[in-house]
């Protein structure tokens, strides 16, 4: 009985954190929606704050909707959106910042350039990491958002690496720390997007690259292709032709019928007058 009477105080101290404690900001989510980017956190208590930034700074005002709720047990999330600007570049950082009254958690999220490649080719796809980055941190890269492809560890005095088996034929594995993933003979399944993730006690980057894999054609591909569509316009061109022709054609022809009609009318109206006067004149009687 005792021990269900502990087991119940230590589970409404749980469920209760304001009567226990604080809970701090423990992971803060990051993610492109369209045309936004989301950030969101939970399990807090008391209520947290929520910021944006970006790098390099957007010159224009940032539209954010930020909306907090507490949930059955008393702890708090919190979601914000932030509608990216027309003149963002291309390789523009959005950073999000949740601090609650024992810590703070920061978020980046970075879209960079697509990359263009080539079947059977080799692809370095960039995971860049800002100028304030430790020297410690855990990196892990994922395909399609789902995909595990490799997680490292680098804890400055040396480097532990783990590719997982689909992609070990294609990953590049050497002794350098970069964050970059060097993918070699790449193939149609390998399109998608690429996330790079680097994490750390506090903060966690990512950025997100979009890789295409397609075949360039040769010089006698174009070639048969230019040649193909010269005999397709000039198909068309002679369809064209042949179909004003039979229009002009037609369109004499029916002229030729009204101008008959026109005459067969004039000539049947003059014999109808002939008959007329003829009617009116006298009917002179021979006498013999």
């Amino acid at each position: 009985m005792e021990a269900a009477g502990l087991l119940l105080l230590g589970s409404l101290l749980w469920m209760f954190p304001h009567t226990s404690g604080k809970a701090p900001v423990e992971e803060v989510v990051i993610e492109f929606s369209v045309d936004v980017v989301v950030c969101r956190a939970e399990g807090i208590y008391p209520a947290p704050t929520l910021t944006w930034s970006t790098d390099p700074p957007i010159d224009a005002t940032l539209i954010i909707k930020t909306q907090a709720q507490r949930n059955y047990v008393g702890l708090f999330s919190i979601e914000s959106s932030l509608r990216m600007a027309d003149n963002a570049s291309a390789n523009q950082t959005y950073i999000c910042q949740v601090t609650s009254d024992t810590n703070t958690k920061m978020v980046s999220l970075k879209q960079e350039e697509s990359i263009q490649a080539s079947p059977g080719s080799d692809v370095t796809v960039p995971c860049s990491l800002p100028p304030s980055a430790p020297q410690s941190f855990t990196l892990t890269w994922t395909f399609r958002h789902l995909d595990p492809i490799l997680s490292m560890r680098v804890p400055g005095l040396g480097t532990e690496m783990k590719v997982w088996e689909p992609w070990r034929p294609h990953v590049v594995q050497g002794h350098s720390a970069s964050p970059s993933l060097k993918l070699q003979s790449v193939t149609a399944e390998h399109q998608g997007t690429y996330t790079c993730e680097v994490k750390t006690a506090e903060e966690r980057f990512i950025a997100q690259t979009y890789v295409s894999v397609t075949r360039e054609l040769t010089w006698t591909e174009v070639t048969i292709a230019i040649v193909v569509l010269s005999v397709l316009l000039l198909l068309a061109y002679v369809a064209i032709g042949i179909i004003s022709c039979r229009m002009r054609s037609l369109k004499k022809k029916l002229q030729s019928e009204d101008t008959s009609l026109d005459i067969s009318k004039d000539t049947l109206l003059t014999d109808e007058e002939g008959v007329a006067a003829a009617e009116k004149q006298p009917i002179t009687r021979m006498e013999k």
